[in-house]
């Protein structure tokens, strides 16, 4: 049974005369009655009976009319849905972030992406970057946009690399408030405050080693699990935290930043998928999350680079 003859029945049985249909068809009307015999012979059954004033369905034919219609309109919806998955239209994707992603980029993701792909389920897991490569690799998020690390896995494919420089959030009342910036070696002996180790402990094994290669260890007097809790400790002078620069926006009253300098810190940020093809979902939201990390660097920010892989 081919699909053709069902749409040649059904159009028949709505204009019951096989001129009409036939022209509705864009097929001759000698083709048209040929293919409703062979229909009538495959199934073994006549659907209609003819005479030269009218076209009539048969008891058959009228039995077999709601069932042709439901068919087609299945086989419709599914082609629909064919076409759908395969523009990355349809499914869901797990996304994966760090802290940071989310002040700048998570929200701008999801925007783009919903406008072009509205039916698509996107779910969402904040974690440190050792957690959300333990969940790429095990297949619980299929895609990370987390620090780049410091080496590359086999398994994996970074799409994008977006490196943006790390300030110092101070309270506004504090000795380093008058400064634009300060060489890293300042920071001895200054009250820190850093995100947790449980929640990202790349953060602070960064910033130690940056210190040690300054001949001195950082003074962490507190730990918070995210970064507006920090920053609400600087806020009360309780320490000093570092922010990246897009977060800049993002600070509560009575904190300021400065740059640090010799070296200048930085995140170094990468859109990480699991090693091989791409299911077509996940392709159009990689796709969308590159769109959204291009357009957020301002064209005059020179300190923020990216680079598509």
């Amino acid at each position: 049974m081919e699909l053709r003859h069902l749409r040649y029945f059904v159009e028949l049985a709505d204009q019951m005369h096989f001129g009409r249909a036939a022209e509705r068809l864009f097929i001759a009307q000698p083709a048209l009655s040929k293919q409703i015999a062979s229909f009538e012979r495959e199934l073994g059954v006549q659907l209609f009976s003819r005479n030269r004033r009218k076209v009539e369905l048969t008891p058959v034919g009228e039995a077999l009319l709601p069932k042709a219609r439901e068919i087609l309109h299945d086989a419709a919806e599914m082609m629909e849905t064919a076409r759908r998955v395969a523009a990355g239209d349809s499914g869901a994707v797990e996304f994966g972030f760090i802290a940071p992603a989310c002040l700048a980029y998570v929200a701008r993701v999801l925007r783009i992406h919903s406008q072009s792909h509205p039916s698509v389920t996107v779910g969402l897991t904040e974690a440190g970057t050792s957690r959300l490569l333990e969940d790429l690799e095990h297949g619980r998020i299929d895609l990370a946009l987390c620090r780049t690390p410091k080496s590359m896995p086999p398994w994996l494919t970074s799409h994008m690399t977006i490196e943006e420089p790390a300030l110092l959030a101070i309270a506004e009342d504090h000795p380093f408030a008058t400064e634009l910036a300060i060489p890293f070696a300042r920071l001895e002996g200054e009250p820190l405050i850093q995100i947790s180790q449980r929640t990202d402990a790349d953060n602070g094994d960064y910033y130690a080693a940056l210190a040690h290669e300054a001949g001195f260890d950082l003074s962490v007097t507190h730990e918070a699990d995210h970064l507006h809790m920090a920053l609400a400790l600087v806020a009360h002078g309780l320490g000093a935290t570092f922010v990246p620069a897009f977060a800049k926006s993002l600070l509560p009253h009575g904190v300021i930043t400065i740059g640090v300098t010799d070296p200048t810190p930085v995140l170094q940020m990468s859109v990480l998928t699991r090693q091989g093809p791409m299911t077509p979902v996940l392709s159009e939201f990689v796709n969308s999350v590159q769109t959204a990390m291009k357009n957020q660097a301002r064209p005059e920010d020179t300190a923020a680079r990216s680079q598509v892989v």
